[in-house]
């Protein structure tokens, strides 16, 4: 087995050919965590003869020590065009076995990524071929479909973001989102993360952002991320205080039916940070679990650095 670094022409090729690829495990994805980090981008290129397949990560360092990392906990896994043989998985785990990676894997890769320290976890997704385009509703549970109702009859219209005063607004959500949740919450990104990705992701079809408003009031937003068939919600924020306007059901709806339209397979609610009430109300909308990996294979050294920082 080689390993060199992968061409940039060639990962977003893979990225194209390998059908169970996501936008998380696009170069486009990695230069907005990158610049975002100050980690640096790292493809590593695994070739046998004729045979290649590209792990994308970040990189950055630890005190002494060298660390590679999915951007944001986000999926990151193989990506070829052709399903990879057991010694040739073997190999690669071989490779990254001593070195500190925090890996997300694929619920959607073939090509599954054994490592050191799993950690499960899952995602929820809706199958959309598997929908009536004229009911996309119909599997919700009862609570979710009754809001949907209310909302629409108070007057909840969704649309996209047009404009940079929309980012503000969108960001003004987020923080009130991110300070609702407290302790609990995940994240807290800066303003320039979403500036970037209004930049340079949503002109290119591969990010949109949706809002839902009710007289002249944005109430409820979601970036979504989109590419090969696979549409995911990445980040969502809420106005807390018009929780009456019922406007997450009625936003899902136009996005999950704006997705079946336009050909996607899956739209992916992402995972839910372990919080329960989160977990609820994704399952509420006939969502199916899928359950993938976390992985932190990491050197003997750091392992020992760890113990001794308790």
């Amino acid at each position: 087995m080689k390993v060199s670094h992968c061409p940039e022409d060639l990962w977003k090729q893979y990225c194209e050919e390998d059908k169970c690829c996501t936008f998380f495990q696009t170069p486009e994805w990695h230069q907005t965590a990158a610049k975002y980090t100050h980690a640096k981008i790292i493809p590593i290129l695994f070739s046998w003869n004729e045979h290649q397949c590209v792990l994308p990560l970040l990189k950055s360092h630890r005190f002494l020590f060298t660390y590679y990392f999915s951007p944001f906990g986000t999926y990151s896994d193989l990506i070829t065009p052709k399903p990879l043989l057991d010694y040739q998985i073997k190999e690669i785990s071989s490779f990254l076995k001593n070195k500190n990676v925090l890996l997300f894997s694929s619920p959607f890769s073939t090509n599954h990524l054994p490592l050191a320290r799993p950690v499960s976890n899952s995602t929820y997704v809706v199958k959309l071929k598997l929908l009536d385009p004229n009911k996309v509703f119909k599997n919700w549970r009862k609570g979710h479909k009754d809001n949907l109702r209310m909302g629409i009859k108070k007057g909840v219209k969704v649309r996209l973001a047009n404009s940079v005063k929309d980012l503000k607004c969108y960001y003004e959500l987020y923080q009130d989102t991110v300070k609702h949740w407290g302790s609990t919450a995940r994240t807290n990104y800066d303003f320039s993360l979403f500036e970037d990705i209004w930049n340079q992701l949503i002109p290119s079809g591969k990010a949109k952002l949706w809002l839902a408003e009710a007289e002249n009031q944005i109430l409820y937003g979601v970036i979504v991320f989109y590419h090969q068939n696979h549409a995911v919600a990445w980040n969502s924020a809420s106005s807390h205080a018009h929780l009456r306007y019922y406007a997450s059901q009625v936003i899902y709806h136009d996005i999950i039916a704006h997705a079946l339209k336009h050909n996607f397979d899956i739209f992916d609610f992402n995972p839910s940070g372990g919080l329960e009430g989160v977990t609820k109300f994704k399952l509420g909308f006939g969502t199916e679990e899928l359950p993938f990996i976390n992985y932190f294979s990491s050197s003997p050294l750091f392992r020992l650095w760890q113990k001794i920082r308790g």
